[in-house]
């Protein structure tokens, strides 16, 4: 079985409103799901967005993780 290539990611830090970070912490417990994985994914939108990234389909997104 091949074995896929390890993505490289960069440390970038952010600072959040409280508001904004409670509710991202209650999204990843409801989701069960990183708020790393939650964030990553915000941007790939805010990039969609603007049209600086294609539009991925949701199993391509799960694949890139």
């Amino acid at each position: 079985m091949a074995t896929k290539p390890k993505r490289v990611k960069v440390l970038q830090s952010l600072y959040l409103e409280p508001d904004r970070t409670e509710l991202v912490d209650a999204l990843a417990a409801k989701t069960r799901v990183l708020k790393s994985i939650l964030l990553r994914e915000a941007v790939d939108d805010l990039l969609v967005k603007y049209k600086m990234l294609k539009p991925m389909t949701r199993t391509k997104r799960k694949a890139k993780r």
